[in-house]
């Protein structure tokens, strides 16, 4: 395993000079200057527990002008609850706009639109205020409604028409839910937003939402790109109780007055669609080319493949959605990633909870501990998501001896969590085809010893794009491409600065192989019936 400072790298990784004032001849894009100030296009990340903001020039590969970030709360009164204010949203993004904004007072904004977090859903009035407080897709109170409607049409035919079975963190499953337990607020409600829509229509007093995040709903005729008639009625609402539904990248309306009062921002600002965080994502770290994936390292790890048409794998072990781009498709897979290192840091080291180096230091000592041998860290802390949906999987270190250190046991935990982002691969290349290179983003990318142990366990090449807040980053470019600022965002994203590119060894990568089976083995082995 190399060293953090020695890496195996091929191709270019230092960060380019800026971009002239005529525009940046590899990505062909001119500056654009707007009244003798350079304009400047706003992307702004709606996550789960916090919200970042970035401004761009276009012109100039990864030219991030200014950035910002903040934090809100989730709350969990219920065990299986976990709710948020959408006032929250809301209070965030002026908070995040307004830094963004200062910080780089001689530039004109242009554009904005938004990234968010997917599966989250409120029922909202007339003036677009909650009625209830938006249910997350970490919530998991509706299993006993997905159960029913799993029963009245089995798991496939949703897939089929929605690239998704039913599962209890769904806005299905929310608006199910409300129906049930909260009548009053499913009757009165003018419609059920989710985070885009919500803040749309904060922004520009309209009732529009992304494709990308419409077709996580499950009553979203993904194939078809559209609301399905079928599935709305099996929860008891039509499309008049839904948002607009339109391609990433379009022109909404411009800010209305007191929203470009509170953002401090001119009114002429456009607003325009932008995606799903993950489709965000892999639009800003450049993930968009056929036999390319992106590999987003959070909480969870996701991994998103690109596909030019509809496809659905024939054993609905993958999700499908749609994608940022005109007529794309995204085939998805999820599983545990950092939530695992951070419950073991403060688990056995918590020693090094309030340290900055927490993280490296335990890579460190896995780097020092010699390969894992017949430990194996199964990493379902929340159970196994795609290829597998064993909801009832858990976590577990198998194989320890009197031998083992600290280091020994993140070292399998690193291989774990390499483990079934292979096994995830290997399912997508089956549905899409071959995939070269992992564009790897996120906290585990900072770590080039993990992203080594990625490229070796897959046998991909891992890119390390240098862009940070690709989420952010990529609905930012949306922005610019909607107003004809930019032709495409492949183009721009094409010419990114890399940190480091890393080829698998294949000593490391014929060892990795070969435990695989066995993980697979034990994995079977205990979750079976």
């Amino acid at each position: 395993m190399p060293s953090p400072t020695s890496p195996r790298r091929t191709g270019r990784n230092a960060c380019p000079p800026a971009a002239p004032p005529e525009g940046d001849r590899r990505t062909g894009i001119p500056a654009c200057p707007h009244g003798g100030r350079t304009s400047a296009f706003l992307g702004i990340d709606v996550g789960t527990t916090a919200i970042k903001a970035v401004l761009i020039d276009p012109s100039r590969p990864g030219g991030i002008l200014a950035q910002a970030g903040g934090e809100y709360p989730i709350d969990c009164p219920q065990r299986d609850w976990a709710q948020q204010d959408p006032e929250d949203w809301w209070r965030g993004l002026v908070a995040c706009v307004r830094q963004v904004v200062s910080a780089a007072p001689d530039v004109k904004v242009v554009a904005l639109a938004l990234s968010t977090q997917g599966d989250t859903l409120c029922p909202v009035d007339a003036t677009g205020r909650a009625l209830a407080p938006a249910r997350t897709w970490m919530d998991a109170r509706a299993a006993p409604e997905i159960a029913e409607l799993s029963q009245a049409r089995e798991p496939l035919w949703w897939y089929r028409r929605c690239g998704m079975k039913p599962a209890p963190f769904q806005a299905l499953g929310t608006v199910a839910w409300l129906r049930q337990h909260d009548p009053q607020a499913f009757s009165e409600a003018e419609w059920f937003a989710l985070v885009p829509d919500f803040l749309m229509h904060r922004l520009c007093g309209e009732r529009v939402v992304d494709v990308p995040n419409a077709s996580r709903t499950i009553f979203f005729d993904t194939i078809n790109r559209r609301w399905d008639p079928e599935a709305m009625s099996l929860i008891g609402i039509d499309e008049s109780r839904v948002a607009q539904a339109r391609e990433s990248g379009d022109v909404v309306g411009a800010l209305l007055p007191e929203a470009a009062e509170a953002l401090g921002l001119s009114t002429d600002v456009i607003v325009a669609t932008g995606g799903h965080d993950q489709t965000a994502a892999a639009t800003g770290c450049g993930a968009l080319a056929e036999g390319t994936m992106m590999l987003s390292c959070g909480t969870a790890w996701a991994l998103l493949g690109p596909a030019r048409s509809p496809v659905l794998d024939s054993q609905a072990r993958l999700q499908t959605q749609c994608h940022a781009f005109p007529g794309g498709w995204g085939v998805l897979g999820a599983h545990a990633g950092g939530a695992l290192l951070r419950w073991f840091r403060d688990t056995f080291a918590p020693e090094l909870s309030s340290r900055d180096d927490a993280y490296e230091t335990l890579v460190r000592e896995a780097e020092a501990a010699p390969p894992a041998g017949d430990l194996i860290c199964l990493p379902h802390i929340y159970g196994a998501i795609t290829p597998t949906w064993k909801e009832h999987a858990r976590a577990g270190f198998l194989g320890l001896t009197l031998q083992h250190t600290r280091g020994s046991l993140v070292r399998a935990l690193l291989e774990g969590v390499a483990f079934e982002c292979l096994w995830n691969v290997t399912v997508v290349e089956e549905v899409v085809g071959h995939i070269a290179e992992l564009r790897m983003i996120g906290g585990a990318a900072k770590s080039l010893p993990w992203a080594q142990i990625v490229a070796d366990a897959t046998g991909k090449r891992v890119v390390l794009p240098q862009v940070n807040e690709a989420a952010a980053y990529g609905v930012a470019l949306l922005a610019a491409k909607a107003v004809g600022a930019i032709p495409d965002t492949m183009q721009v994203t094409q010419h990114l600065p890399l940190a480091a590119i890393l080829d698998p060894d294949p000593a490391a990568s014929a060892r990795l192989t070969a435990r695989f089976a066995d993980y697979r083995a034990v994995f079977h082995s205990l979750t079976a019936p």
